[in-house]
């Protein structure tokens, strides 16, 4: 299982951390994109002060689109302001385009589900509520709800249900790979 997490620069390691954890419990590697190379070996004194495994760590722009392999895509938050520039990135929105395209697995939590919007036409999501309106603006069906999965796509409104996420989007990427 090989995953693709996108998160802002200014990542919030509450949603992070669970979910590289994760994926590796299942044995799972990943590639971790941000608009710079955030997280690096020695950047673990600057969050949680861990000592980070090696994984692969590069910029959305660098990003190769070697989509086919990758099982599935997770989305993170983090700091507002850096979260929403991931909202217009165009290079992300065709990254989501095609594992959409694919029917790979996607999870979105918190302020980054609205970079799913355009994927998100007559389908079901859940976000933090003050981003209900760009959703629904771009078709979605908005439910204010824990967790939503509609179809390939998994969305949860907050860092607490972060475990709730991952627990679906790995049943889904299982699923996918039988």
């Amino acid at each position: 299982m090989n995953i693709l997490v996108v998160t802002a620069w200014a990542y919030n390691p509450h949603e992070l951390w669970p979910i590289l954890t994760a994926i590796r419990k299942e044995h799972g590697t990943f590639t971790v994109l941000a608009e710079k190379p955030i997280i690096e070996e020695e950047y673990g004194k600057w969050r949680g002060k861990r000592n980070l495994p090696r994984y692969s760590v590069t910029t959305i722009n660098d990003f190769k689109n070697d989509i086919e392999s990758y099982d599935g895509l997770v989305i993170t938050s983090g700091q507002r302001t850096a979260t929403e520039k991931l909202h217009y990135d165009k290079k992300l929105l065709e990254i989501v385009k095609a594992f959409d395209d694919q029917k790979k697995p996607i999870a979105a939590i918190c302020v980054s589900v609205p970079v799913l919007r355009f994927i998100m036409k007559g389908r079901r999501c859940t976000c933090f509520p003050s981003y209900a309106n760009l959703l629904k603006e771009n078709g979605a069906i908005y439910e204010d709800r824990t967790c939503v999965v509609d179809k390939n796509v998994i969305t949860v409104p907050a860092e607490i249900w972060v475990t709730v996420m991952m627990d679906k989007f790995l049943e889904g990427v299982k699923v996918r790979a039988v």
